[in-house]
């Protein structure tokens, strides 16, 4: 490992996350985003179910959990991480849902939920979010106290790109789009490196914009 890489490695947060939402799309794009805080990608876990995230839990012992709140599910969002505390105790999360009405609300509250998310949202209100949450985490784990700083600077950069790409001629949440021959619609756009990117709802990953044609 060179001397550029050691550093590099020593500068990232050594803290644990996982994802799960049943999205690829939005899994690869919110581990986007957590590693542009400046997160160590290789301790970023992903699953698209509870049960999946259960078994990932196991051997990542998570930091940090967010999930959606599959309500359909046996083990739901809560659920889920009321389990991975049994031997996790210190895993903090927050969710994701379509439905954020007052009842859910005071549920994800009384369980401990740093936000609970509505979907599909803009990168911005998505960025703010986590950037919050980093706020708590960081009074609360002490491998990135100190950091937090560091990181809503980033995210504060971040936002005003974003900011900044919406409210330009190109796309934002909700437009409907051609792509490859087929019609779909914007889920989230992403202002990265100087580039914009979009999730698309039928479409897994994320896509440059310079190949959507807005409708």
């Amino acid at each position: 490992m060179c001397r550029f890489e050691r550093h590099y490695r020593l500068q990232m947060f050594q803290v644990r996350l996982l994802i799960v939402d049943s999205s690829k799309g939005l899994q690869s794009y919110i581990r986007q985003l957590f590693e542009t805080f400046g997160f160590d990608p290789r301790l970023i876990k992903t699953a698209n179910r509870p049960d999946n995230a259960l078994e990932v839990s196991k051997d990542l012992r998570p930091d940090f959990l967010l999930t959606d709140w599959f309500p359909t599910e046996e083990l739901t969002g809560i659920k889920l991480h009321q389990e991975i505390v049994a031997y996790s105790p210190d895993c903090k999360f927050a969710m994701l849902s379509t439905d954020v009405g007052s009842e859910k609300s005071e549920l994800a509250k009384r369980a401990g939920a740093i936000f609970l998310q509505v979907k599909p949202c803009s990168a911005v209100d998505l960025r703010t979010a986590l950037g919050k949450a980093l706020q708590q985490l960081s009074a609360e784990i002490p491998r990135i106290n100190g950091h937090v700083g560091e990181m809503t600077a980033a995210a504060a950069r971040h936002l005003a790109a974003l900011k900044l790409a919406e409210k330009s001629n190109h796309f934002a949440p909700g437009d409907k789009v051609q792509y490859k021959g087929r019609a779909d619609t914007v889920l989230n756009v992403i202002f990265r490196h100087g580039d914009m990117v979009v999730q698309l709802h039928g479409v897994a990953g994320m896509v440059p914009a310079s190949q959507v044609l807005k409708l």
